[in-house]
């Protein structure tokens, strides 16, 4: 069985230590701070800053601290 690997977007990968809202399906479900990334890596962990809504914050609380898989996530930079 041969493996599926799916590819990360280097112009928009995420870069370790910048915060991002960061998307699944669509749909905003936190806003989070890239704590573990190297470049071209599949893996990222990250911390949550806070959930997007009501709803997501029944499933994420701040300061969660987890890895995604970057390529199944858009991430949008949060400008300081």
């Amino acid at each position: 069985m041969k493996t599926f690997h799916e590819f990360v977007d280097k112009s928009t990968a995420p870069i370790q230590g910048n915060m991002y809202h960061v998307h699944l399906h669509g749909q905003e479900v936190y806003s989070a701070e890239i704590t573990q990334y190297k470049k071209g890596a599949c893996w990222a962990t990250l911390t949550v800053l806070q959930p997007a809504n009501q709803e997501m914050s029944a499933i994420y609380k701040k300061g969660d601290s987890f890895e995604v898989k970057v390529a199944q996530y858009i991430f949008t930079l949060i400008e300081s």
